[in-house]
């Protein structure tokens, strides 16, 4: 890690931030010093190549440095939860212009997909456009992407953006609207020069789902 930092000139936090978004994950790094902050944020300014995320995915040993994201509840911590308010479940055939807007403007939307047994798993977080009068989403590791297998359980879920939760369900998008699609990201996402050509690859494109509610 340390040769792959001196190679770009950037610190060992900086590659594995620009290594987390370039695997297309919604990075959100913490600190409350300055100049750590800066830090940060100047990871868009280079890119690593094949054989450097290769070598970083293989830095994986299968343990996990903190708890099970499910057993972190209130419930474990000896706290009671409150009840907040949330945004409404919706139900519908079709997308309201309201909903449309809501959705296709959000920078990103929380997706949760059904298991087998009819419970959600938790969100995953994502970029999602709006072409004519649909909501599309990709994974920007194609058809093998974890969330998007998740999604082939029962080809439903729940998706929560701008405000608004909806339960939906996951449809094959043709290839005739990959174009549309992908001027959609373009159009929205253009300004992180680095990482839109991401969902725009071949492999992003066979994964492209259209929301449906329900």
């Amino acid at each position: 890690m340390t040769a792959i930092a001196g190679a770009h000139g950037k610190s060992a936090a900086q590659v594995l931030l620009r290594w987390g978004i370039q695997q297309g994950r919604s990075v959100i790094p913490k600190s409350t010093k300055r100049h750590r902050i800066a830090e940060n944020i100047d990871v868009f300014d280079f890119s690593l190549t094949a054989e450097e995320l290769k070598a970083l995915d293989a830095l994986e040993t299968g343990r996990r440095g903190g708890p099970e994201p499910a057993n972190v509840t209130l419930a474990a911590r000896g706290r009671h939860p409150r009840i907040l308010n949330r945004p409404k479940v919706r139900t519908m055939t079709t997308w309201n212009d309201s909903d449309l807007r809501e959705i296709g403007t959000a920078e990103e939307l929380d997706l949760e997909s059904e298991r087998s047994d009819g419970t959600l798993r938790a969100p995953v977080t994502m970029w999602v456009v709006r072409a004519g009068d649909r909501l599309y989403v990709r994974s920007v590791k194609g058809v093998d992407g974890p969330w998007y297998q998740g999604t082939r359980s029962r080809l439903r879920g729940r998706i929560e953006a701008g405000g608004v939760r909806a339960d939906v369900a996951f449809r094959d998008a043709d290839p005739g609207e990959y174009a549309d699609v992908d001027t959609a990201y373009r159009e929205k996402y253009g300004r992180y020069t680095s990482i839109v050509d991401h969902v725009l690859t071949e492999r992003a494109r066979a994964s492209t789902l259209r929301l449906e509610p329900r």
